[in-house]
């Protein structure tokens, strides 16, 4: 995979540490000793995930992101099998990055698919989503594929690089029925700047759904009856700095409102809030999360990071604890689960809206 210098690097896994997948018993912030541990697929590595074991200062930094929550209570999770060193080299191999379902209820795990072909989709940076049966998964190719989007049947394994007539189609965002796909796009000859687009999930037919005047549109999210859609602009109010914000698109009527600061949206089930990403005033770091209705009453902050440690990675130093999106929403609409970025690894956390009992979900890599 790619560093942030461009660098290609596959990177092996040494065999003391394993893919690792724990579910914590604890409701109020604490957590069980106890948890369930997937083991690491152990079988051969190509030459040049064996290469890369000579790369300098490598360790396992696991990356682990929610996709879908399930109304069985199950969550999905994309877990990618990273390394990175204390520069800016980051590398993955596909042995163990897959996509894994967890039940929080019964503390069980298991493998829905890991390793090639799927572990492709867990590696894009541009966006994996999974439909509402789990029979497959939709993420952005790199750009050298046509169309950009490719889907991947979890049971088989069967791969289809979808043609979308798009230069480019990212962070692909299924509707609640899984008929359409709403993403960020050039296509069509428009690329001035990314803008919304939806397609049929197959890929077909795009259109493109004006947002505003002013500004690109990314990481759309849909309303319960499909409807509407909602997203993040870059936006410059009347005589204030560009900032980043969150916009709602009626599909039908093209009526478009403006309903707060933030980044990377995400619409619950039952359509009364819209959870997203902000920063603390003075801060640079989206290190808060908000809910707010979508008349843009009611905000208020559900969560906000109160790590104080840091790490060092060759870009800078880093925060401990900073969640990132996506945002998946439980079916009842009284959690939410996302990622946390820590040294040791990117992990899940759930956290209750109206308690604030934080909870965390999987297990970051062992010492």
């Amino acid at each position: 995979m790619c560093s942030s210098t461009g660098q290609t690097l596959l990177t092996r896994m040494p065999p003391r540490l394993g893919l690792v997948i724990a579910l914590m018993v604890g409701l109020q912030g604490t957590s069980s000793a106890q948890g369930i541990t997937i083991p690491r697929y152990r079988g051969p590595l190509s030459p040049p995930e064996t290469l890369s074991l000579s790369f300098p200062g490598m360790h396992y930094d696991p990356v682990d992101t929610p996709l879908l929550w399930t109304q069985t209570g199950e969550i999905v999770i994309a877990h990618r099998a990273r390394y990175s060193n204390s520069g800016d080299v980051i590398g993955a191999t596909c042995d163990g990055s897959g996509i894994f379902i967890l039940s929080l209820q019964h503390k069980t795990a298991h493998s829905l698919s890991v390793g090639k072909p799927v572990c492709w989709a867990t590696l894009s940076h541009e966006g994996l989503t999974v439909n509402s049966s789990m029979q497959w998964v939709l993420y952005t190719t790199y750009p050298s594929l046509k169309g950009n989007l490719a889907r991947i049947e979890l049971r088989t394994g069967h791969s289809d690089s979808l043609s979308t007539g798009c230069t480019y189609l990212a962070y692909p965002a299924l509707s609640r029925d899984d008929k359409w796909v709403a993403g960020t796009g050039w296509c069509f000859g428009n690329n001035e700047q990314a803008s919304l687009y939806i397609a049929h999930s197959d890929g077909s037919n795009p259109h493109h759904v004006e947002v505003t005047d002013s500004g690109y549109a990314w990481a759309p999210s849909w309303s319960p009856d499909d409807r509407s859609v909602v997203y993040e602009i870059e936006y410059t109010p009347r005589n204030k700095t560009e900032s980043n914000a969150i916009a709602i698109r009626d599909v039908s009527n093209g009526r478009t409102r403006i309903v707060a600061q933030g980044r990377q949206p995400s619409w619950s089930p039952d359509g009364q809030w819209i959870a997203f990403f902000t920063t603390n005033a003075g801060q640079r770091d989206w290190s808060v999360i908000r809910i707010i209705r979508p008349d843009g009453t009611g905000e208020r902050v559900v969560f906000d990071n109160h790590e104080r440690g840091t790490y060092s990675r060759g870009w800078g130093s880093m925060p401990e604890g900073i969640p990132v999106g996506p945002i998946v929403w439980s079916p009842d609409s009284h959690a939410i689960a996302f990622a946390r970025r820590f040294e040791r690894g990117t992990i899940v956390w759930r956290l209750d809206v109206t308690t604030g009992a934080l909870m965390q979900v999987t297990e970051a890599a062992p010492r």
